[in-house]
């Protein structure tokens, strides 16, 4: 424990959206095992303490290539922007020291199965053309303003090269953080389970995929998993008219034009997605057409409407223009969540689209401008998440859930349980009684025991402190 714990290096690109990563410190570890004839028995032995190489101290590097032959982790900081507390130790400025660790990878390529490269370089070119036999993860990173001058040349080669030579037999994981992506002539991005590619940097500049990249990527990864990209304009259709990801279980779109929802979705179909995230950035157009765009497309929304489980979150008012919807199904469970500043139709909207959803879970910051029309699905409420109960009364009212049979609230009062109370009267205003639950392990205060047990007696509301299946 106490290895692991000092051995933590977490690994920050200044400039893009925060980006961190965290691996294991080997010089950290080195250090460790001087401490004494024990720890040091004990870290060689620990094979984990070694897979993580960073090149730009070589001779860290080849002490560790020692103790792990193979099945090896490279991270490698190009760029200037890149803090790390292992690769700070030596010299990063130094050119024969970059062009040392570009050979060391060069020459260990068939023993290294994770690949992350940070940053821009001249000597790029080795890792466009080495083939990599065991490579099964790999990490790229450029974040860099794609039209400065230095970073160009690097672009170049990225676009007219197969990646590793074509030859990547084993990889299965891409994150592609570059504004150009590499030739596709190769075998290096078949077969792939995740694929991940620029998503801000997307919106801020334009970057590939194109419609015709991305659709051919697609077909030939049937075992496609996981995938993050931002939606290409609208070119022409490649292949049949509906291509099948069945495989496809997680996925995030950026869609920056809401012209794009059409074309897209009627030329793909995921009939077993369980995580869906979509986010639309237009602020050309209003809320109300980028929901209509998404109502249309029937297959999706299909899809979203056997969620049972729905969180809803609030947008800041200058946010406006934006829509983050997501849909994720853990069975037995399902769970969707968007995040929006609405008006009563574009609430209305979203009612229409989900039809089944029969667990509403509130979230931190609840919506402050929705009035959500009678919703006859929701059975449960559950408000456990969330502490904003004056939120609360500015879009529940006495009709908005008809059928609701439980009221799920949380352990502490922290915000004011007499706001609370009034958003429950409303609750529970019909005739059919709905049973509210305390989170097991609640924190109620004596006072706020009888009065909010005084509550109940007075509405004739049943109610109860939680068992562990309610806190599921």
């Amino acid at each position: 424990m106490l290895f692991e714990y000092s051995i933590l290096s977490i690994l920050t690109l200044d400039g893009y959206n925060g980006y961190s990563f965290r691996f294991n410190n080997p010089l950290q570890s080195l250090v460790l095992s001087h401490v004494s004839s024990r720890w040091r028995s004990i870290a060689k032995s620990n094979t984990s303490l070694w897979k993580v190489i960073h090149p730009i101290n070589i001779g860290l590097a080849k002490f560790c290539l020692q103790l792990v032959p193979t099945d090896l982790g490279v991270v490698l900081p190009l760029g200037s922007s890149t803090v790390c507390r292992c690769c700070s130790k030596a010299n990063t400025a130094r050119p024969e020291i970059i062009e040392a660790a570009c050979r060391f990878i060069h020459e260990n390529a068939h023993r290294i199965s994770s690949l992350f490269m940070i940053g821009s370089h001249p000597s790029l070119d080795i890792f466009l053309t080495t083939p990599f036999p065991i490579l099964k993860k790999h990490i790229f990173l450029l974040a860099e303003d794609p039209g400065a001058i230095t970073i160009a040349p690097v672009l170049e080669k990225v676009h007219a090269s197969a990646l590793f030579g074509g030859l990547a037999p084993n990889l299965r994981s891409v994150t592609w953080i570059c504004t150009r992506i590499p030739s596709l002539s190769g075998n290096a991005w078949r077969n792939l389970r995740s694929l991940k590619f620029s998503l801000m940097l997307g919106i801020q500049h334009p970057a590939e995929p194109s419609w015709r990249q991305l659709m051919l990527i697609l077909s030939i990864n049937p075992n496609l998993e996981d995938l993050a990209v931002v939606i290409p304009p609208f070119e022409e259709r490649l292949g049949p008219n509906c291509l099948p990801l069945s495989s496809l279980r997680s996925a995030t779109f950026i869609v920056p034009e809401t012209q794009r929802f059409d074309p897209f979705f009627q030329s793909i179909s995921i009939p077993n997605m369980e995580d869906i995230s979509i986010f639309s950035f237009d602020s050309s157009t209003s809320t109300t057409r980028m929901f209509s765009a998404l109502g249309a497309q029937t297959k999706l929304i299909s899809t979203f409407s056997g969620a049972t489980v729905c969180g809803i979150g609030y947008v800041m008012p200058e946010d406006t223009g934006i829509i983050a919807i997501s849909y994720c199904n853990r069975r037995p469970r399902c769970i969707m969540r968007w995040s929006l500043v609405s008006t009563p139709e574009e609430a209305s909207d979203i009612v229409k689209m989900l039809p089944a959803v029969k667990t509403l879970l509130v979230l931190h910051y609840p919506p402050r401008f929705i009035y959500l029309p009678p919703w006859l699905s929701v059975t449960v409420l559950d408000l456990r998440k969330t502490e904003h109960y004056e939120d609360l009364l500015k879009w529940v009212h006495e009709n908005t859930f008809p059928s609701l049979k439980t009221i799920l609230i949380p352990k502490k009062f922290s915000n004011g349980l007499e706001t609370l109370l009034v958003v429950l009267e409303r609750l529970v205003s019909h005739s059919r009684k709905p049973e509210v639950v305390v989170s097991l392990g609640h924190g109620l205060t004596v006072s706020e025991h009888d009065t909010f047990a005084s509550f109940c007696t007075k509405n004739e509301v049943p109610w109860r402190y939680g068992g562990p299946n309610d806190d599921e």
